[in-house]
């Protein structure tokens, strides 16, 4: 997700409440502090060939893990990039 205004130092986000759907969603900034990589802290099951047991669950990941910004943040814009 896009910062609105540049900043030197950026925080790491975590949140893991639950109360936006997900336990464990994590915020990291990119380079250049102008944007976050958001996503989820889950493990996803593998099989003994490395293939995923769950590829369903793995395809899900980046429609759950899209930002969940509130309106009017001051801080990032509220929608995935």
């Amino acid at each position: 997700m896009d910062v609105r205004d540049k900043s030197q130092r950026l925080a790491c986000l975590r949140d893991s409440s639950g109360d936006f759907g997900e336990v464990g969603t994590y915020a990291a900034p990119l380079p250049g502090n102008r944007r976050y990589a958001v996503g989820l802290s889950e493990t996803i099951g593998v099989k003994e060939d490395g293939s995923f047991i769950d590829l369903e669950g793995l395809a899900s990941r980046p429609r759950r893990s899209a930002p969940r910004v509130p309106p009017g943040s001051p801080a990032v814009r509220s929608y995935p990039t």
